[in-house]
């Protein structure tokens, strides 16, 4: 899944990669089961939020991308999901 969604952030096209293949995955944040997938995939949400130009600011997509990126924020189980460095980033974020 999260490597759909990295994908997604640079050759989103409407044709073999969607909006929704993206929304999708977004969907299903934060991802849980395996630590070092959980810690890349939302670090790498977090850096492209932080992108005036990134894919997650367009219509049909935002909406879901800031709803992940509060799921994130707001997780309280066990797993970890993101690093201290990105906790930090993620704290400064406005969504």
């Amino acid at each position: 899944m999260g490597a759909l969604a990295k994908m997604s952030y640079q050759h989103l096209d409407n044709s073999v990669i969607t909006s929704a293949d993206l929304i999708g995955v977004l969907s299903r944040m934060p991802f849980t089961a395996y630590e070092d997938e959980n810690k890349t995939s939302h670090r790498l949400l977090v850096e492209q939020w932080s992108k005036a130009d990134s894919v997650l600011h367009t219509n049909g997509i935002e909406a879901s991308a800031r709803d992940a990126l509060k799921r994130i924020s707001e997780y309280q189980g066990e797993a970890t999901i993101i690093s201290h460095e990105t906790k930090i980033a993620l704290s400064q974020l406005q969504f």
